[in-house]
């Protein structure tokens, strides 16, 4: 099966790293996937022997009929495929359409979606309708899930995990004491609120932060000025970014992230499954995913009070309560395996055109079931 993957730009991300684990999976199961990345800035983030094909060079001032020009021209060179991925951005479900529609073929697209409605269109004005060229979406929390339920119950809406390589390297039980070390892993950008972690020092002064990400602009220099400004630059490591963050993590007491908004932090499954809890702000991913006082803590979106609080009641009882077996058992269900096994098979079942059974490997959200199951 030929699957196209259509997404508008890339970089280093969990996105990216998706995509890149489902190349390595699927093509092993017979799919050839084609990554058609509409706007390519010259960064090679694929294996060399991946299927790549950027259409526009560089940014530019483009529109989206361009796009639907370019792609439509691919296909005419390279073929149509049988299934597309546009993935990320409702737009690309309508340059998909166009573009297949131009060639007089019936091929099934798939959304695969990573924010809610309400986000895509505070960037992209009515992106809704956008979304109405697909046949089928996927969305990677419960939270889209129901938002995109609540825009139409006539779509058919799957949650897709987020998939994650399970480690054998992870941390047995101990009753070691803390060590006062808290690890922030991603990109510094505004969106994960990294300021937030500069506040945490200041009002925790036993504490040390390792930073492992880095910064695409100036970002990263005004985060270490302002550090030390505020007298915390030195119980700060910044790391920089690392093809293994975890590294730097052998000795933390907990994974600490500050978003103000993300879809699903694929770093918060990652130190799971290594055994390390999490404290996180309640972005919609994080939700479904920590379970307080058992892997970890969670707290309201950019407030520094409740996440004093966390960390003084820590600190106070001289240990994270959590149990790392208990955080490795919540990570299991997002393994790689089992995660794009799931995946190929609701994708499959979509470009055959044939309903999905409730004995999928992962249990589908049917429409007008918006928990799930059955």
């Amino acid at each position: 099966m030929i699957m196209d993957i259509l997404l508008s730009t890339a970089r280093a991300g969990g996105v990216e790293n998706i995509i890149k684990k489902m190349l390595t999976f699927m093509e092993s199961e017979n799919f050839h996937i084609r990554v058609v990345q509409l706007v390519w800035e010259g960064e090679r983030w694929l294996p060399e022997n991946a299927a790549f094909y950027p259409l526009a060079y560089g940014k530019g001032d483009y529109n989206i009929e361009e796009f639907v020009s370019l792609y439509s021209a691919f296909l005419e060179k390279n073929g149509i495929p049988d299934i597309i991925l546009a993935t990320v951005w409702p737009y690309n479900c309508y340059v998909a359409r166009c573009a297949i529609e131009k060639k007089g073929g019936n091929v099934k697209i798939i959304s695969y979606m990573h924010h809610n409605i309400e986000k895509y269109e505070s960037v992209v004005p009515e992106s809704f309708k956008w979304l109405s060229y697909a046949d089928a979406h996927f969305a990677i929390n419960s939270d889209i899930h129901r938002n995109l339920y609540e825009y139409s119950k006539d779509w058919p809406i799957y949650r897709i995990k987020n998939p994650v390589d399970i480690t054998d390297e992870y941390r047995k039980e101990d009753s070691r004491e803390l060590s006062y070390r808290l690890a922030f892993v991603g990109r510094l950008e505004y969106q994960k609120n990294p300021e937030m972690l500069l506040d945490v020092l200041k009002n925790n002064t036993k504490w040390h932060i390792s930073v492992i990400g880095s910064a695409e602009d100036d970002y990263e220099e005004e985060l270490r000025k302002k550090a030390i400004k505020m007298g915390v630059n030195e119980r700060i490591s910044w790391c920089g970014w690392q093809t293994d963050p975890w590294k730097y993590t052998d000795d933390v007491d907990a994974l600490i992230l500050t978003s103000i908004s993300e879809a699903f932090p694929l770093a918060a499954i990652e130190a799971l499954s290594r055994g390390i809890p999490v404290i996180a702000s309640r972005v919609s991913g994080i939700k479904e995913l920590i379970q307080d006082g058992k892997n970890g803590y969670t707290y309201d979106i950019g407030d520094i009070d409740q996440l004093d609080s966390i960390i003084k009641k820590i600190e106070k009882e001289n240990s994270i309560g959590i149990s790392p077996s208990e955080c490795r058992k919540s990570a299991m269900p997002y393994e790689t395996e089992y995660v794009l096994t799931d995946m190929m098979y609701k994708i499959c079942s979509v470009a055959l055109d044939r309903a999905l059974l409730p004995n999928s490997v992962e249990m589908p959200y049917f429409v007008g079931r918006p928990e799930g199951g059955v």
